[in-house]
């Protein structure tokens, strides 16, 4: 017993030297030197260099069903998935600054291939036919019809203000409208609200089409404004958009080498067709 209180101010008074010449040894509290802005900024930076350049889910999916017009998370109960409906008096803080635009190829119900990233750096859907996979004879069928495997998204991230949990919501096809509607009432509010983000309330409405019909639309109605906190986005960063790019040449070299290798780079040093083709 002895031996173990010895050695346990001898590694003490060590860690007091080791901090005292600016090693990594414990500082005593007293003398703890809060962090520079010079240094959350060299910390910040190293950040973004790690990041990814596209954030595809953080925290939990957010759902929403075209068919009820239900906004929903699911949970697990046993083995089994369940759906816990969100109610439409619930808040959700929404991070603006993390509206992506992705595009995700799918096989045999999988992911295989991601690009994407933020609009704020730069970063917008490209064409269609800008990916790989043009074949139509080649895609896999559904319902005995060619079904593209690339399929776009456009997401944003929500925390929820009464359990602080983070959601990330990605429309698709006709719940976009919802999307737009919301960046177009964000755009509209944001200038009023410095250094605020929206929050909003998870709603839908019936949109009636021309033959009658109706059809739910999604809705995220500003309530309010305030700071997003821990967890926003930062700042935008057009580096970003290099990585994206680099990663969008990868993938059609990785899925399209016969088309890509064929066209190389012609002696003059001129970008080939389909770099020339983004619109970046």
């Amino acid at each position: 017993m002895a031996d173990e209180f010895t050695n346990f101010d001898e590694n003490e008074e060590t860690q007091r030297k080791a901090a005292e010449k600016g090693g990594n040894g414990a500082a005593h509290e007293e003398e703890a030197t809060p962090l520079s802005a010079e240094e959350l900024a060299a910390l910040g930076g190293a950040a973004r260099d790690l990041m990814p350049e596209e954030s595809f889910l953080v925290g939990k999916p957010l759902r929403w069903s075209y068919e009820t017009g239900q906004w929903y998370e699911e949970a697990v109960d046993g083995k089994n998935k369940v759906q816990v409906d969100i109610g439409d008096d619930e808040e959700f803080a929404v991070d603006v600054r993390s509206y992506s635009e992705v595009w995700q190829r799918w096989q045999d119900r999988k992911p295989t291939h991601r690009v994407g990233g933020r609009r704020i750096d730069g970063w917008i859907n490209c064409p269609r036919d800008q990916l790989p996979d043009q074949d139509r004879d080649k895609w896999p069928l559904r319902d005995d019809e060619p079904s593209d495997p690339w399929v776009d998204s456009y997401q944003v991230t929500l925390v929820r203000l009464s359990d602080d949990k983070f959601f990330t919501w990605s429309a698709q096809y006709g719940a976009t409208r919802g999307l737009s509607e919301f960046l177009d009432a964000v755009g509209k509010e944001a200038v009023d609200h410095p250094g605020m983000m929206p929050v909003a309330t998870l709603e839908s409405w019936q949109r009636v089409l021309g033959n009658g019909e109706k059809r739910w639309v999604p809705r995220l109605r500003i309530i309010d404004w305030q700071p997003f906190g821990p967890g926003a986005s930062p700042p935008a960063d057009p580096r970003n958009l290099e990585r994206i790019k680099q990663k969008l040449r990868l993938i059609n070299e990785e899925l399209a080498p016969r088309a890509s290798s064929s066209r190389g780079r012609p002696p003059s040093g001129k970008l080939s067709d389909l770099e020339e083709e983004i619109p970046f």
